[in-house]
């Protein structure tokens, strides 16, 4: 991230972090800028938008301005749900129970129903499976010596049928951490720091309506918006675009739209 934002500095460019985008500007089937959530207009001929599909088109851009097809195309997609994560900083070796960095551990063979279960608002406390991932081992800086930064994460619904997250955050945590050590013994008694994220909070942080961890599902016969859309110097990148999900879909994509601009 440093190195990409220095890249950008050098190049003229600035960063404005904590700047939401309100509006896209469009005039006669261009874009001419961004309308910021505090008021402020920026002007700009070139706009790459990334986030949510239904976000920007149907709100940011507006569906009176866009063709019925690619509308119609944005509501009938179907967002992937959310996850549940904890992290943890601990003083103690996960590599005696782990030998991996990243670990899946599945609790059950029907995918189907664990999704459609999901989607119903039913969280079963990572009862069908759950990560455990170790990133202080793919570089120790993130850790003190002797500790180890560890994360562990289950796929969440976005509303819960039972309760709310705000309400449930502590609880259903506890639970996770707990049932994550049956493979890594001694987590809660060797925790030094939690930080958890449900949710609400990666909706807030995605500027996202429904947060999808994974992007768009996929599914046969359907597409994800291209990154050409039908405004003049507007492209839309990130997971739901044409690029799908998974940081490599999306740098790459990122990277394509960029060459296409300059060429």
């Amino acid at each position: 991230m440093e190195a990409m934002a220095a890249c950008i500095r050098e190049n003229g460019g600035t960063i404005h972090t904590g700047t939401p985008v309100e509006k896209i500007l469009v005039e006669n089937g261009k874009t001419v800028g961004v309308r910021l959530a505090g008021g402020e207009e920026v002007k700009a001929s070139i706009v790459l938008a990334s986030g949510g599909a239904k976000e920007l088109f149907c709100k940011m851009v507006g569906r009176e301005l866009l063709p019925k097809a690619l509308i119609d195309q944005v509501e009938s997609m179907q967002p992937m749900e959310s996850v549940l994560m904890v992290h943890l900083g601990i003083d103690m070796s996960p590599a005696e129970y782990q030998r991996n960095a990243l670990c899946y551990y599945y609790g059950t063979y029907d995918i189907e129903e664990a999704v459609l279960s999901c989607r119903r608002g039913e969280f079963t406390e990572g009862d069908e499976g759950f990560l455990i991932y170790v990133p202080s081992v793919h570089s120790p800086g993130m850790a003190p010596e002797g500790h180890h930064a560890v994360t562990i994460y289950t796929i969440a619904p976005n509303t819960l049928a039972k309760g709310n997250w705000q309400e449930r955050r502590e609880d259903l945590a506890d639970k996770l951490v707990q049932k994550a050590e049956r493979y890594m013994p001694g987590l809660r008694a060797h925790t030094l720091h939690r930080i958890i994220m449900t949710p609400d909070d990666f909706k807030t942080i995605t500027h996202l309506s429904h947060h999808a961890f994974g992007g768009i599902a996929p599914v046969m016969g359907k597409s994800n918006p291209s990154h050409k859309t039908p405004v003049k110097g507007l492209f839309f990148i990130g997971a739901q675009s044409e690029s799908g999900g998974g940081v490599t879909g999306v740098m790459k994509g990122a990277r394509t739209v960029v060459r296409s601009i300059l060429q």
